[in-house]
């Protein structure tokens, strides 16, 4: 699963302990910091990402962070795969936002190992939900017919 994590510039050494802590307990979890503020560091784009974590610390959201809260949003709208983890570290207040309400992870220590399972764990939850999607998409309905379609043209 490939993951981008949003974060305040102001945060970033927050940011980076959550990344290593999540790589520690997960390490098949791609986490990349956000491109914008890591232009050039292996980052993905954010078409490519198959999650957000919303990481909102001590300096509260950045506009850029509120840019990409948007954009995902949008995103969401369209790909029901993709998914958006808010987190709240340390003693960060929960963000006032206009555009939706979201389920916030607080997680108050970023590299305290129990609290990041959670964020992990939902993390391969909605991995889960979209592997079973994507199979029940392979062998549902429309895989069913196109193999009747064959068989008839063939003959079987």
């Amino acid at each position: 699963m490939r993951v981008l994590l949003s974060f305040n510039a102001e945060d970033v050494a927050l940011a980076e302990a959550f990344r290593a802590t999540l790589f520690i307990l997960a390490p098949d979890l791609e986490v990349f910091f956000s491109p914008i503020l890591y232009e050039g560091y292996q980052a993905i784009k954010f078409h490519e990402a198959d999650a957000l974590v919303f990481f909102v610390a001590q300096h509260g959201l950045s506009d850029l962070q509120r840019q990409e809260l948007h954009r995902a949003f949008k995103r969401v709208d369209t790909d029901s795969e993709f998914t958006i983890v808010p987190v709240l570290a340390g003693s960060a207040k929960q963000p006032e936002l206009s555009t939706s309400s979201l389920d916030w992870i607080d997680v108050p220590v970023v590299t305290d190992q129990n609290t990041l399972t959670q964020v992990i764990a939902v993390l391969e939850s909605c991995s889960a939900h979209n592997e079973r999607t994507r199979e029940r998409q392979s062998h549902g309905f429309g895989s069913v017919l196109l193999e009747r379609l064959s068989a008839q043209r063939t003959g079987r």
